[in-house]
């Protein structure tokens, strides 16, 4: 993981799924196991909130791994509720279960989104995008 002014980017191995020519074609590959539940929030250590780990009303994250390669992804679900309820689900890689820890102490679910530079699947309402980068 590379810090660059706040900005940390993925520098490892990119996952399997990422080989695919279509996004259509990697969602059919993807295969993960759930390494570690983290939950809805990060506490101090105190206990109190530091910030929640989705974006929106409600959600979570937890440590996901390809069955294939091996390779660590964050998965972080959100929902927003509204008049139309959308829900999104984001896998973004990460080179570790440590660097998946610090991201999570690092970044609430909006900065995760918008600070966190890796390869990554996002899904909005069953609807598919990725950044193979």
């Amino acid at each position: 993981m590379k810090n660059n002014h706040e900005v940390y980017s993925f520098i490892g191995h990119r996952c399997c799924i990422f080989d695919n020519e279509t996004i259509e074609d990697a969602i059919k590959s993807m295969r993960f196991e759930t390494i570690k539940e983290y939950g809805n929030k990060f506490l101090n250590e105190d206990g109190s909130v530091k910030h929640f780990l989705h974006t929106w009303d409600e959600g979570e994250r937890e440590l996901v791994r390809c069955n294939k390669c091996g390779a660590y992804f964050i998965k972080q679900d959100s929902e927003f509720h509204g008049l139309d309820d959308t829900d999104y689900t984001d896998w973004y890689q990460v080179e570790n279960p440590d660097i998946a820890e610090k991201l999570n102490e690092i970044y609430n679910g909006w900065e995760l989104e918008k600070k966190y530079s890796a390869p990554g699947i996002l899904r909005t309402n069953g609807k598919y995008h990725w950044n193979k980068e």
